[in-house]
């Protein structure tokens, strides 16, 4: 066989594997912004709806929230590091903590939605990370990963002054 025809089967062989390696596997996208588009503050406002859940180093210095509708949250394992909120008193001290200023490059507090393996909504996530694996845990269930401590806490020293 010539070279010419191998260079392709190759590829194609390599992409089959890639996307075969990928199966099973969730994803984390930025909700849709905009007027009328969900926000914080709605969800916060009809929290009730939801299990929601604080990663991070405690209740002053939090990663990130997740929302997972009631209905859901039996389908839904957590990494180790999730903790769950259930005091609104929590709620509003870790999104105060949340809302501090962008001093950290790839860091941009923001809504986003968790999807599962085939595209279906599994929750939200408040964070200024996006990088949360969603992984396929048996035929209804996930399983989401932990997410990295606050920024602060990953090796720099910078500190503000939270008044």
């Amino acid at each position: 066989m010539s070279d010419e025809r191998r260079f392709p089967q190759a590829l194609a062989t390599l992409l089959i594997l890639a996307l075969a390696g990928c199966a099973g596997y969730g994803s984390v996208r930025p909700a849709p912004s905009g007027a009328g588009a969900l926000t914080i503050a709605d969800l916060v406002a009809d929290a009730s709806s939801y299990t929601i859940y604080s990663a991070g180093v405690g209740l002053d210095n939090p990663s990130g929230l997740l929302f997972v509708p009631n209905q859901r949250a039996a389908s839904v394992t957590l990494g180790p590091m999730w903790r769950s909120v259930e005091a609104p008193g929590d709620l509003q001290r870790l999104l105060r903590a949340l809302d501090f200023p962008a001093e950290w490059p790839g860091y941009a507090v923001g809504l986003r939605h968790v999807l599962g393996p085939r595209g279906e909504f599994i929750a939200y996530l408040y964070s200024g990370w996006s990088h949360l694996t969603v992984k396929q845990r048996d035929a209804t269930g996930v399983w989401l990963s932990d997410i990295p401590d606050p920024p602060q806490y990953l090796g720099d020293d910078k500190v503000w002054n939270r008044e």
